[in-house]
């Protein structure tokens, strides 16, 4: 069977081009903690017993940066959204 590109389907690829062009970028302009702990969260898929492990500190200091390494780049996608 083959399958056939319709203009949506290519819209939505577009769209997460840009989603991942514009995370990439917001993590850029991240912390380091924030940016360690996202990465590890997110992309590793870790736990945030594992990820404090990995960054040595403890688990509520962990969610404190992924709380709030979340809030950081929301804010610098909104941004970036509302410029471009």
């Amino acid at each position: 069977m083959i399958a056939y590109a319709t203009e949506e389907s290519v819209d939505d690829e577009f769209e997460l081009l840009e989603n991942a062009e514009l995370v990439h970028h917001a993590l850029g302009q991240l912390s380091l903690e924030h940016r360690e702990v996202l990465t590890l969260r997110f992309l590793e898929d870790l736990s945030v017993e594992e990820i404090s492990e990995v960054v040595g500190c403890s688990e509520g200091t962990t969610k404190s940066r992924v709380h709030y390494g979340k809030l950081a780049m929301r804010t610098i996608i909104e941004k970036e959204r509302a410029n471009g």
